[in-house]
């Protein structure tokens, strides 16, 4: 994406609670480009950004920042990696369950991981 793109895909994911603005988006872009998380290039008249392995995993490791922020604004913003998937769903019995057994819950997973594990993978 391009600096425009990443401001009104940050809009429509926040459903119009926030829109960053130039002044608030290109400092934070050259910023995440200079520590290698972020990628740019030029095409045409416009410099595009991609996300980097090296920003793939530290999206990665703050997954559960993550998750917690979404919960709190009721927004997506992550892509849907397993790590992100689970940091979602650990914040969400976090968040409604806060005296949840954690026995009860990890027979839960387990039982939910044989279920997968007996699924066709085809």
């Amino acid at each position: 994406m391009h600096g425009y793109d990443l401001m009104n895909a940050m809009a429509e994911r926040m459903g119009q609670k926030y829109k960053p603005s130039p002044g608030s988006i290109y400092p934070a872009v050259a910023a995440l480009e200079s520590e290698g998380l972020i990628d740019g290039r030029d095409e045409a008249d416009r410099r595009v950004f991609s996300v980097t392995s090296a920003g793939r995993a530290a999206l990665d490791r703050r997954a559960d920042q993550l998750a917690r922020i979404e919960s709190e604004m009721n927004v997506r913003f992550g892509d849907d990696s397993i790590e992100v998937v689970l940091a979602r769903f650990a914040e969400r019995v976090r968040s409604a369950h806060p005296n949840v057994d954690a026995a009860h819950l990890e027979k839960t997973l387990d039982d939910t991981l044989k279920r997968l594990d007996k699924k066709d993978p085809k």
